[in-house]
């Protein structure tokens, strides 16, 4: 029999029910879990040694069950993806309650690890002399043959987890020589997802490449919080000081009244993601087919339909909050964050 372990992590919610009006932490009681179901390994994977992760939002309703569950992001192996979301949605809670009333509870994530029992130790030896060839010809600036060797390599029967963090960061490589910077960001932040496979000083380069594509992207909340664990590596105080005024830059603009431009592009699931610093933003320069539009905040999730020049005014009782967006792959648009009206504005 295939044995499998799992490593289930739940982020964590800071104003989780759903509701109108501000909420008081202490009348909140968060849902809990009464059941909750294992992913099973997939059978053709497991066969293979393959390993991957898969991470996962959702909503719990006031009749405690599983709803909306989206795919923020995996390793990229669909049948892990297919495993995790079938699991979660046969998961049952007793459903948050506010003044004693059952309540949505709206933003809840889980981190599923799929590894076999048996843990990897590292590369094998074939694996990672296919990774210093295509080192090797990134170096050279032959980019084409790079190309194939990385599309094999992707393609090889299964790599565990090991191998999987390599496999981003060499991607990453490959996507910055091509200038491609938002794939680029895209390959790190998968690399960075095998964090306890990763050296200090993986960590590190791979953080700061990721600081500079974020404040370059407009993603200025989430490279502070990138800079933020930067700095908690003593060995880098040089560099940490030279990307120190791009950080207050971003604190700065994140302050003002100015407009926020970042570019979306629907992926291959039909799903664009990204964490608002703002509670107000429109979608401009749409090219391709944009279908709809889910806000998913701490205490608040709507769906509605993804019209251009609409200004979507979310109310600051939500909390925090992400916006979904969904359409035909390779779709792309401009989401503006806009500072909040003024009184003279409203009247």
């Amino acid at each position: 029999m295939l044995k499998r372990t799992f490593t289930l992590v739940i982020s964590a919610i800071s104003l989780p029910v759903c509701a109108e009006q501000p909420v008081y932490l202490d009348s909140i009681i968060n849902a809990e879990v009464v059941d909750r179901v294992v992913p099973k390994y997939p059978t053709q994977l497991g066969r293979k040694g393959q390993e991957g992760w898969v991470q996962l939002s959702y909503v719990v309703s006031a009749q405690g069950t599983v709803e909306n569950v989206l795919v923020e992001d995996s390793s990229g192996q669909r049948l892990f993806e297919k495993a995790a979301k079938e699991a979660v949605e046969k998961w049952t809670f007793e459903p948050a309650q506010l003044d004693g009333k059952p309540v949505q509870q709206c933003k809840n994530g889980v981190l599923f690890d799929f590894s076999m029992s048996k843990p990897s130790k590292g590369v094998t030896r074939r694996f990672a002399n296919r990774v210093e060839s295509i080192q090797s010809l990134i170096k050279a600036g032959e980019l084409d043959a790079a190309k194939v060797q990385l599309d094999l390599l992707e393609d090889k029967e299964s790599w565990n987890l090991n191998e999987g963090a390599v496999l981003w960061m060499v991607k990453a490589a490959y996507q910055q020589a091509k200038g491609a910077a938002e794939q680029e960001l895209q390959s790190l932040k998968r690399a960075l997802a095998y964090e306890d496979r990763l050296t200090d000083e993986q960590l590190f380069v791979l953080r700061a490449r990721r600081f500079q594509l974020e404040v370059s992207a407009n993603l200025l909340a989430a490279a502070l919080e990138t800079f933020n664990k930067l700095r908690t590596n003593s060995n880098h105080q040089d560099v940490i000081a030279q990307l120190q005024p791009y950080a207050d830059n971003a604190a700065a603009l994140l302050a003002s009244e100015s407009p926020i431009a970042v570019e979306g592009a629907v992926d291959e699931r039909a799903l664009w993601s990204h964490g608002l610093s703002r509670n107000r933003f429109t979608l401009i320069d749409v090219e391709g087919e944009l279908v709809g539009l889910e806000v998913r905040c701490d205490s608040q999730h709507s769906s509605y339909k993804a019209i251009a020049e609409l200004i979507w005014d979310v109310p600051q009782s939500w909390g925090q909050c992400s916006v979904y967006v969904k359409g035909e792959p390779n779709s792309r648009f401009t989401l503006v964050e806009l500072a909040p009206e003024t009184k003279s504005q409203k009247s």
